[in-house]
């Protein structure tokens, strides 16, 4: 809504924080537009539409294998369930979302609960609701 989307914006305006920003920007801009995000340092070893199948095999027919088919409205990838940092979490290193998808817009809500919850202050670190937490360290 609009009230909303101004409420995100004046906290960004106010966030000192880069990384942060670019986080919420990230978030937007795949809201508005839809598309694919990868992190710069994500090594990409076969083509996102097709040969995932046929590589992990070791074949060079990489005909209708695909990793994100053309109707993938959404995905991203989960932390391990080893791993420290929020285990079995999604990790945004790598987000595929159609336009106005509702999973970016629950990705932008949390920034918005954030600072809500804080009163837009950036000095206090974490928040976190039943399905979803978002750490701004």
């Amino acid at each position: 809504t609009v009230p909303q989307a101004q409420a995100l914006i004046d906290y960004f305006t106010s966030e000192t924080r880069g990384m942060i920003k670019a986080d919420i920007c990230r978030g937007a801009a795949l809201y508005e537009t839809g598309g694919l995000y990868l992190d710069v340092d994500l090594g990409v070893r076969f083509n996102l539409f097709t040969g995932a199948t046929a590589a992990a095999q070791g074949h060079d027919d990489t005909e209708d294998k695909h990793v994100l088919s053309p109707d993938t409205e959404f995905a991203t990838i989960r932390v391990h369930r080893l791993s420290n940092y929020y285990p079995r979490g999604f990790f945004q290193a790598f987000i595929a979302a159609t336009p106005q998808h509702e999973m970016i817009w629950d990705y932008l809500q949390l920034f918005l609960q954030y600072y809500q919850s804080h009163d837009g202050n950036a000095n206090t670190r974490t928040t976190s609701n039943s399905d979803a937490t978002l750490d701004l360290r």
